[in-house]
């Protein structure tokens, strides 16, 4: 089934990337929207970044996994944009740096 979806995968580089082979398969399949981004060369994703990443962001509902620096500063982010709290779902890998 199609979905709506876009996934931002950040990390540092290319070589940081877990589980690439099933987000390109989703993304062939599946019609989600794959965006590898890596801070090594991007910096930190902000407003402006996440913005041309996903121009209709204000719409979309945001899941949020990985370390818990990575989800808080993502969570603070979308507040800064002025996501709504009831838009972001969060979720932390416990002891993964």
């Amino acid at each position: 089934e199609k979905r709506d979806i876009v996934l931002i995968y950040v990390s540092r580089n290319q070589g940081e990337i877990v589980y690439k082979q099933v987000f390109d398969e989703a993304q062939s399949k599946l019609g989600i929207k794959v965006i590898y981004y890596f801070t090594d060369t991007n910096g930190y994703l902000n407003q402006n970044n996440l913005s041309n990443l996903i121009p209709d962001y204000r719409e979309r509902f945001f899941y949020i996994s990985g370390p818990h620096g990575l989800v808080s500063a993502t969570e603070n982010l979308l507040a800064s944009m002025l996501v709504s709290e009831g838009k972001i779902k969060t979720d932390y890998f416990p002891g993964f740096a």
